[in-house]
């Protein structure tokens, strides 16, 4: 069994760009991990021009059909779990995380300690029941307990793979019906952070601020540049503080 952690991902063809973002950041910051990208539908003329630098990659290209986009985007939430199950039942690896794909890797993943954890994610004192895991980013180990865990919460979001939010309401369901079988630990925000610290590991992009926020955007340019060894790029030599300077500037024009 690999002790290497592996990585998980899903994307559609229109989070294309937002992949290549995290894969160059992963190339970057993480070159030795092994990467499973699940592709939705992407198209195969779109699929033969997608290349990447990191080198330990494998992709699952799968087709679906859909009546709206919003059941595409709910699939592509939820069939991760799917995903999750099988890589755990193959044995293959030892410890997995799963990240949303417009997530940004800044350092190094393997770097959160489970400690005597089966699983790691951010859980939140909300009463809304949809909001209280953020399943964004989850560290998972391959046990017993686990797997255990893993094929409920698939049984548990089965029916409702075309819904939004019901990978989150599952997952809320799954952890209190097998409480006493798993030990879920709590995943530092320095692992999700949709605030954009300077030294976290992990930027997701949480909702509209993919787009919305300056400085997310410019980390996106950033790693694109430094995945592609683009040297002549401006945004390779930018620091932190430059790009958090620029970003603030930029925010600030807008409410002019």
């Amino acid at each position: 069994m690999d002790d290497l952690l592996n990585v998980v991902c899903v994307s559609n063809e229109k989070y294309l760009p937002h992949l290549k973002v995290l894969i160059s950041s992963l190339h970057v910051t993480n070159p030795m991990l092994k990467v499973f990208i699940v592709l939705i539908n992407v198209r195969d003329n779109v699929l033969r021009d997608l290349v990447f630098k990191h080198n330990n990659i494998t992709i699952i290209n799968r087709y679906e059909k859909f009546n709206l986009y919003d059941e595409e985007k709910a699939y592509c939430a939820n069939i991760r779990v799917n995903i999750i199950d099988e890589l755990l039942g193959d044995g293959s690896v030892s410890k997995l995380c799963y990240l949303d794909v417009d997530s940004i890797v800044r350092g190094d993943l393997g770097s959160a300690v489970f400690g005597d954890k089966d699983l790691l994610i951010l859980k939140r004192n909300y009463d809304r029941k949809e909001l209280r895991y953020a399943t964004g980013v989850i560290y998972i180990k391959n046990n017993v307990a686990t797997k255990r865990f893993v094929k409920l919460w698939k049984s548990n979001l089965e029916p409702h793979l075309l819904t939004w939010f019901e990978d989150q309401l599952t997952f809320l369901k799954t952890a209190e019906e097998l409480q006493e079988r798993i030990n879920i630990g709590m995943l530092s925000k320095n692992y999700i952070d949709w605030k954009y610290r300077r030294k976290t590991i992990v930027w997701v992009g949480k909702g509209p601020r993919k787009y919305e926020n300056e400085l997310y955007k410019l980390e996106e340019q950033y790693y694109l540049a430094r995945g592609q060894d683009q040297s002549g790029i401006v945004f390779k030599l930018l620091s932190y503080k430059v790009r958090l300077k620029i970003a603030l500037t930029m925010y600030l024009s807008k409410l002019k």
